[in-house]
């Protein structure tokens, strides 16, 4: 099979060498792999650089965010998408692969596997999540989030004490 991947190295559990480790994995099981190591502001640009249409499937490994907005972009040309938990709360992978699975369990399961996973998702003003979707006030929880896996403390609360969260 001829795969290619997109690692976004700011997401919450991908590590360092997250290009190296997944290319051993995937050429190691006999398949071509093209990737692409993106930081967040990146992602939208790599995603237009993708050709799915030269290819057999796409790996994500990220975290939900990043999952999401290459399912969106490979939806329109029916390519498969085989997501990797590399974020903090991993919903799209847990629904996938299980609530334990890590990357490589999963990766290795679903290259195995010939048979896909169907995902619900939902548009809400022209933008689609699956799985699930966080609204409204809560979701300001992510800047707190953020900071403290980041180690940034103090940021931290500034930043749930300047929203009005409760």
């Amino acid at each position: 099979m001829r795969l290619a991947a997109i690692i976004n190295l700011d997401s919450g559990s991908v590590p360092a060498d997250a290009e190296a480790l997944l290319t051993a994995e995937v050429e190691g099981q006999g398949h071509e792999l093209d990737v692409m190591s993106v930081t967040g502001n990146r992602l939208e640009s790599s995603c237009q650089l993708l050709n799915p249409k030269k290819m057999d499937g796409v790996i994500v490994w990220g975290g939900d965010g990043t999952i999401g907005h290459v399912l969106t972009t490979c939806a329109t040309h029916d390519v498969p998408v085989l997501p990797l938990p590399g974020g903090t709360m991993n919903l799209l992978p847990k629904r996938i692969h299980g609530e334990a699975a890590t990357w490589d369990v999963s990766l290795r399961k679903a290259l195995a596997s010939a048979s896909p996973v169907w995902l619900p998702a939902a548009s809400i003003n022209g933008r689609i999540f699956y799985v699930g979707a966080l609204l409204g006030k809560l979701t300001q929880f992510a800047r707190t989030r953020e900071h403290v896996r980041n180690g940034a403390i103090g940021e931290a609360i500034r930043a749930f004490a300047d929203s009005d969260i409760l």
